[in-house]
């Protein structure tokens, strides 16, 4: 039987006047959960005034009537059209109703199997929802009604008893992720705040097309009841492309939210990464502090033409900036994991041919690396075109400098070897001098945990059989010293570390699939850029993505 007229039209409004007052503070900020449903709703009555209108005919039956029972066709609209926090409080009455019908009707028609598991899944999400955020109410509504075809299958084709499953589902979903998606609000002046608005506006084309799919169904639902003024009306029952709809927005709506996560990912990153700078410059300062004159000169010597430090950073630069996503995928590999943890594994090499993106996640490793600042970590960039750094003097030259610079007491190791002149790093016996004190350096009992990278191996254009030779020797006498190398396959470079002990081997090829995923992201950071630049509209941008990811292999060569 249908419930009583009082059980829906009396007592205390879903919202008090106190937080009443709150819910329409909050409704007038752009990122509030409510705030999006209540613009869904109204830009949605607004595209479509009488699918909307009947629609808030059926609730007004169902309020003044009980769920369930049959609209005349004389049926008022007692919805409220000005006050959001009134309207809020219909709806929450009817979401009890709804609920409490609902499993009345699925326990006596004893549907215990699925049915009965949606709608039990159904009343624990709205409870939960309503419970946190009376607010909600309008996002819930429809789907309270709308659950009234699963329990009666017969008012309900397949496609739309999946449908209404699937809207559920991503109910939940997206009402969280709201929360958490705009949960930082941005300044004008901050180069996300537009971002951040286009994307609120696809949310919001994503709740409407969510509250048009449960519109329709409960229009079914009813006109299959025979309410006349809903039967020319529309036409409601192409469910397939219904949920397409939703689908596609979905689709389009991951791609961007995707790409506005990358972009607060990288902004953070390169905060910290200035924070970082700033502490290590410090650093630096009160390391140098208590040097001697002659230390100080020797540290400077043994400098290279060039800081890696300062080449990490200008490569970083040159790419456009580093990606999180272009280099998290790697700290969770297998291999990767067994070289950082495990007490026998002290060399990575990282393989892989050109466009695979070893430089960037060398860089990424590093900043990794960097956020547990307990030892030192030294690293060199070789680049087959500068002849400062494409030579295996001044890779020993680099990671000698960087660990002295971080532990200074190491400076020792070159003092009693340092000349006012510096000669002695420099010509045909500099290799053997760095070598000897680059030994002493690591086999120093006070020498702390140490992590020693070098990229590019391929692009040291002299002495890479010197340095080959003494990675694979060097790499297994120190268990305080862990090494990254990496390189293309070649296979001179695979002759030298075939027998190096304790090594692990990491080869991107047999990890194209999470290549693919970061230059997927790295496209989509790329063309959200650009997008930004020229102005482009949201088809416009998404025609570029895809003409880009389509020529991913292409484009990964300048990842």
């Amino acid at each position: 039987m249908p419930e009583s007229s009082s059980s829906l039209l009396q007592g205390e409004p879903a919202v008090t006047s106190d937080a009443a007052t709150s819910a329409r503070t909050d409704s007038n900020a752009p990122s509030s959960q409510e705030g999006l449903w209540d613009r869904a709703y109204d830009v949605l009555k607004a595209d479509n005034p009488a699918l909307v209108v009947e629609y808030e005919k059926i609730l007004s039956s169902q309020m003044e009537r009980g769920l369930g029972s049959k609209v005349p066709e004389n049926q008022s609209n007692a919805i409220d059209q000005n006050d959001p926090d009134r309207r809020r409080g219909q709806m929450r009455r009817l979401i009890d109703a709804g609920l409490d019908h609902t499993a009345r009707e699925a326990r006596i028609k004893e549907q215990f199997g699925t049915v009965a598991d949606v709608v039990k899944s159904a009343r624990n999400v709205i409870s939960s929802a309503i419970e946190a955020m009376p607010q909600a109410a309008l996002a819930w509504t429809g789907v309270c009604v709308a659950l009234q075809l699963l329990v009666n299958p017969i008012e309900a084709t397949q496609a739309n008893r999946l449908g209404i499953r699937y809207v559920i589902d991503r109910m939940e979903w997206y009402w969280n992720l709201s929360s958490t998606l705009f949960s930082e609000s941005t300044s004008n002046n901050d180069p996300l705040s537009r971002v951040q608005c286009e994307l609120e506006n696809q949310y919001i084309q994503l709740y409407q097309a969510l509250l048009m799919y449960q519109i329709k169904s409960v229009c079914l639902f009813y006109r299959n009841r025979c309410l006349v003024f809903l039967r020319d009306m529309v036409q409601l029952d192409d469910w397939d492309g219904n949920l397409k709809v939703i689908l596609d927005i979905e689709d389009r709506f991951y791609q961007d939210s995707h790409t506005y996560s990358s972009r607060q990912l990288l902004a953070r990153n390169k905060a910290q990464e200035r924070l970082l700078e700033q502490i290590v410059e410090l650093m630096k300062g009160q390391r140098t502090a208590g040097m001697s004159e002659i230390d100080r000169k020797c540290l400077e010597m043994m400098r290279s033409v060039t800081d890696p430090s300062h080449e990490k950073a200008r490569i970083e630069d040159a790419k456009g900036g580093l990606l999180p996503e272009s280099y998290d995928w790697i700290l969770e590999n297998t291999n990767f994991k067994e070289w950082r943890y495990g007490e026998q594994s002290r060399l990575l090499w990282i393989k892989g041919d050109p466009g695979k993106g070893k430089t960037m996640l060398i860089c990424g490793i590093i900043n990794e690396l960097k956020l547990k600042p307990t030892g030192n970590l030294s690293f060199f960039f070789c680049q087959a075109t500068d002849s400062r750094i494409n030579n295996a003097t001044a890779v020993l030259r680099g990671l000698i400098y960087l660990l002295i610079e971080q532990q200074k007491s190491l400076i020792s190791h070159i003092r009693d070897n340092c000349d006012v002149e510096g000669k002695l790093f420099e010509g045909d016996s500099a290799w053997w001098a760095l070598s000897k004190i680059f030994d002493n350096i690591i086999h120093d009992p006070s020498l702390r945990h140490t992590y020693l990278i070098i990229d590019a191996l391929d692009e040291c254009v002299t002495g890479l059989p010197l340095l080959l030779k003494f990675i694979k020797q060097k790499s297994s006498v120190s268990p305080q010293v862990k090494w990254i190398i990496s390189s293309r396959n070649w296979p001179r470079i695979e002759e030298y570390l075939v027998t190096a002990t304790q090594k692990v081997t990491l080869g991107l090829e047999s990890n194209d699939e999470s290549i693919s995923g970061a230059v997927g992201a790295y496209i989509r950071f790329k063309v959200d850029e650009l997008a930004k630049s020229k102005g482009y509209d949201n088809d416009t941008r998404h025609a570029v993505y895809q003409h880009l990811s389509s020529k991913a292999n292409d484009f990964a060569a300048h990842f």
